[in-house]
């Protein structure tokens, strides 16, 4: 099936049913456009995807491939709830799950049910003194399944970032559009992370100091301190050689011609 969700008004106005529009966007929860949502005979989601910028052969093999991966994903991940659920010793099933939950493939609508599990370490765990909590939180973050409040638990839990934890969120802050408020609280985690110095790995979080570095530039107006953090992105590596390019202009005092953010999307 496929759906169409038109932007200009003219062709709004020709959509002979908004409604049914709106409901079944609604209903399957659409971020995105375009999104490939494959599901089973039943109607169960087990893969969401989107143009990955190659041509129709190479993408339909891509779907191909994903989705046999999804497939066996989703049925271990039902698996492993149904025996959360039995067994008494539910501690084992959550480390089974935060396992299974790190080799999730992208996209696969297993990680919901994963993370249901996963989070159980939460509870079981309270005074992490089995250390289960936070490898629960650790492996909910890294995975993307991690709510706002466990985000904000993994930082009140790791404020120095000596765990790792704390970077963790940051890595994953400024994947999603943010919105003012939003915006303002990945800077100043940012910030904390710059001054805490200890990195633990710096490739995977370059990308937000130079995304940081683009947005104090661009929306804030402060030139000095998106050097400084374009520097730190710089230090850190592992950055794609276009953003190189544009960190290293804002160092130099360079005009930015180009935009992280149009990049990365």
């Amino acid at each position: 099936m496929s759906l169409d969700f038109p932007q200009g008004q003219e062709a709004k106005d020709a959509v002979p049913n908004p409604d049914r529009n709106k409901e079944l966007s609604e209903l399957y929860e659409i971020k995105y456009y375009p999104s490939v949502i494959l599901m089973n005979s039943d109607g169960e989601e087990y893969l969401r995807t989107s143009n990955i910028g190659v041509e129709a052969p190479e993408y339909l093999e891509h779907i191909r491939a994903s989705a046999v991966g999804a497939k066996k994903a989703m049925v271990s991940a039902r698996a492993l709830k149904e025996k959360y659920a039995k067994t008494e010793d539910k501690a084992s099933v959550v480390r089974e799950a935060i396992a299974a939950i790190a080799n999730v493939p992208e996209g696969a609508s297993s990680l919901k049910t994963l993370a249901e599990v996963v989070r159980q370490g939460l509870a079981l765990d309270p005074e992490n003194k089995s250390g289960l909590k936070l490898a629960s939180l650790s492996a909910l973050i890294k995975s993307g399944g991690s709510s706002v409040g466990e985000n904000e638990l993994a930082l009140s839990m790791d404020p120095k970032n000596e765990l790792g934890l704390y970077e963790q969120v940051v890595a994953k802050e400024f994947e999603g559009n943010q919105d003012p408020d939003g915006m303002d609280k990945f800077l100043a985690h940012v910030q904390v992370l710059y001054d805490c110095g200890k990195i633990h790995e710096p490739a995977k979080v370059s990308m937000a100091f130079a995304v940081a570095a683009y947005v104090l530039v661009n929306e804030r107006d402060d030139t000095e301190k998106a050097k400084i953090f374009a520097a730190k992105a710089l230090e850190l590596g592992g950055l794609p050689e276009y953003v190189v390019t544009i960190m290293e202009e804002m160092v130099n005092g360079e005009s930015v011609e180009e935009t992280v953010e149009e990049e990365v999307n």
